[in-house]
């Protein structure tokens, strides 16, 4: 048989065969992942009220897949991407399966998860559609991911223990800052959003000029917000804020042997260690120069929490936007290192910085908060679990999710203070 042929197709010849001539040998050459694929897509068919295969109109192996899905009796969509889905195909359906081909590019297979997703809660203004176009508001215009770095700037002041009536000024810096130089960062890479998350990459193309507004204003509102702090805080922000819009700028003119890495966004892993920098420095570093009496110690513990928190944060966006980054040539740390490789390394930070807090803890140079603040990285730690058993895709919901490991930590800071 054909490497890529149907199961029970296959089986049934084997039996006529077997009953009419049982002196022929017979050779089972389906492939062991073909066969587990078939049964997973009929696995599929029982639980689902629709199914949608996706793949080439030429892949052998998807064809066996969406006849299976056909034979099941429930509506099934054999598309090649997500352009050939349509509303009336899930009219009545709460639940969707997604196959696909083993040729088929996980990009393409994101893609379609998105649409169907966006599909589902787009039928009728209900409340589940109402919260569904809220978060992914929030998540398209980065106020959320902002928020976070507010809630994450109020948690590391509680850890180092800075008590200060410009406690909130110091958050809308970090919000300012972060806001700003995520949505520009947005409108100048775009192309690699149209494979990760092409909704995103429509917002930022059809809203671009209120966007860089926005983003221009939220900038010097931080610079501004941090010059009311004190010189220091103003000197570190805006040197910060120059940093982050000379990372797209090319530095290195012309061609050469340096012309692969013309930019600061061009060196391999780049992206993430200046992101996780930023973060610290806006979080950790402009409160601490408010008080020159914090003890260096305290604010190193705090700083490689809050660091490595969201370098966590951002490899994991590396990894689930991984195949549209290795098509336009980045160099992210899993397309350096590796997925797995990135996978084993952040699930074993994220089992580190719990313990650094309850080490700080023990010894007293950060309060018992630490303690409660454990549960942020265990969070993540647990939602790198669930995608990589394949319980949750990329998409607005684990975005979401990933994104509130910041906020909880500006929650459980605020419990921690009132009580």
């Amino acid at each position: 048989a054909q490497t890529t042929q149907n199961r029970d197709l296959y089986d049934r010849i084997k039996n006529w065969v077997e009953h009419h001539h049982p002196d022929y040998l017979v050779f089972d050459t389906i492939c062991d992942s073909t066969e587990k694929r078939q049964a997973e897509a009929k696995r599929l068919s029982k639980m689902t009220d629709a199914v949608v295969i996706v793949g080439g109109r030429s892949s052998g192996n998807t064809q066996r897949l969406a006849q299976i899905a056909q034979m099941s009796g429930k509506p099934a969509y054999y598309v090649e991407n997500d352009t050939e889905l349509h509303p009336e195909m899930f009219e009545g359906v709460d639940h969707v399966g997604i196959t696909a081909g083993a040729s088929t590019p996980t990009w393409v297979i994101n893609r379609v998860y998105r649409r169907i997703d966006n599909l589902l809660v787009g039928r009728e203004m209900s409340v589940r559609r109402m919260l569904y176009l809220l978060r992914r508001g929030l998540l398209l215009t980065n106020i959320y991911v902002a928020a976070g770095a507010g809630c994450l700037t109020e948690a590391c002041m509680r850890l180092m223990g800075l008590y200060v009536e410009a406690r909130l000024s110091f958050a809308a810096v970090a919000a300012l800052y972060v806001l700003s130089m995520h949505m520009i960062n947005n409108l100048i890479q775009s192309r690699s959003d149209r494979f990760n998350d092409p909704g995103r990459a429509f917002f930022y193309r059809q809203y671009r000029l209120p966007l860089t507004v926005l983003a221009l204003a939220a900038g010097a509102g931080g610079i501004m917000t941090a010059a009311a702090l004190g010189p220091e805080p103003f000197v570190l922000l805006l040197a910060m804020s120059a940093l982050g819009l000379i990372y797209n700028l090319q530095l290195i003119p012309g061609q050469g042997i340096f012309n692969r890495y013309r930019r600061l966004r061009d060196l391999p892993g780049a992206k993430t260690v200046l992101i996780s920098l930023a973060w610290g420095v806006a979080t950790v570093m402009l409160p601490a120069l408010a008080v020159s009496t914090i003890a260096s110690y305290r604010v190193l513990v705090v700083f490689a929490w809050c660091t490595g928190l969201v370098f966590a944060r951002t490899a994991f966006f590396d990894i689930l936007d991984i195949q549209g980054d290795r098509m336009l040539g980045k160099e992210t740390i899993p397309l350096v290192f590796g997925e797995a490789t990135t996978v084993r390394f952040l699930k074993r930070l994220l089992l580190l910085l719990p313990v650094l807090l309850m080490v700080a803890v023990s010894v007293g140079w950060v309060p018992g908060l630490g303690v409660m603040l454990s549960v942020c990285p265990l969070l993540l730690f647990v939602l790198i679990q669930i995608y990589e058993k394949k319980r949750i895709f990329p998409g607005t919901r684990l975005e979401f999710m990933v994104e509130s490991t910041f906020i909880l930590a500006g929650v459980l800071s605020f419990i921690w203070g009132v009580v």
